[in-house]
C-alpha cells in the first residue's frame, strides 16, 4: 500500500507499507460496525470509480459526538 501527494513535476510517495492478506489478524473476523456511513460526495457510478477510506484513529464514541 502507498500513499502519494502531488508534487510541481508529479506525484511523491510519502508512506509505504505491506499488506499481506494471509496475516490472520486481517481475515475471517468482522468486527462490529460502529455506525452507518456517511456519504460525503458521490461522482458517478461506483464500479468506475476509486474506493477512497479515511480512517480517524484514537476516536472514542463520546469525543466523536455520537
Amino acid at each position: 500500500m502507498s500513499l502519494k501527494e502531488r508534487d510541481g513535476s508529479g506525484f511523491r510517495e510519502v508512506w509505504k507499507t505491506v499488506v499481506d492478506p494471509k496475516i490472520s489478524s486481517l481475515t475471517g473476523r468482522v468486527p462490529p460496525s460502529p455506525g452507518a456511513l456517511m456519504e460525503l460526495q458521490k461522482m458517478g457510478d461506483p464500479a468506475t470509480k476509486v474506493d477512497l477510506l479515511v480512517l480517524g484513529d484514537g476516536y472514542r464514541r463520546r469525543s466523536a459526538g455520537v
